[in-house]
């Protein structure tokens, strides 16, 4: 039997688009062993899927009830264009120790990166920002955004949906 680890790195491999134009870095995996970004079949607190993908596709993504349903569709969507979705942490993160923990693992962010060579890179969640701007850009990795794209739980899905919008213009990307 997989381990929620193998679990979710397995789910994360099997959508890597062959050519990844943008390379979303979160914190980590929820807590929570059945939900993941990758996941298909999350019925709860599966915000960052839910607003990462109304960011991108605002007009064709509808009411998050029925979506959810369709959540294989919109993982295959957006492979096909090019996103792919990667944690700065492969276990869930303490929360107390988020930027520690973020710090510790700068070297396994900047492989997969090097591993994946995104055309551009995105930052997601302020601390994610605050540790990993600096060591991403000084590996020569595009980085458009200018600010912290805030976590899109608790209460910051209309902050995310903004910083978010403003980096994804910055790339050109005109469905914002």
């Amino acid at each position: 039997m997989s381990s929620p680890v193998q679990l979710r790195q397995q789910a994360t491999q099997r959508y890597k688009p062959e050519q990844v134009k943008i390379l979303f870095v979160s914190e980590s995996p929820p807590a929570a062993p059945d939900r993941h970004f990758y996941f298909a079949n999350v019925t709860r607190a599966d915000t960052l899927w839910i607003e990462l993908t109304r960011a991108l596709y605002p007009t064709q993504f509808g009411e998050t009830k029925t979506e959810r349903q369709r959540k294989q569709e919109w993982l295959q969507t957006f492979q096909q264009d090019g996103y792919w979705l990667i944690e700065a942490i492969p276990d869930p993160i303490d929360k107390k120790r988020k930027e520690i923990q973020i710090a510790e693992h700068t070297d396994y962010v900047l492989e997969l990166l090097r591993e994946a060579q995104p055309d551009h890179v995105v930052l997601i969640a302020a601390p994610v920002w605050k540790i990993l701007q600096d060591p991403v850009r000084e590996a020569g990795f595009s980085l458009p955004q200018t600010l912290a794209i805030p976590f899109p739980g608790r209460g910051q899905q209309r902050n995310f949906r903004e910083a978010m919008n403003i980096t994804l213009q910055a790339l050109g990307i005109q469905n914002c």
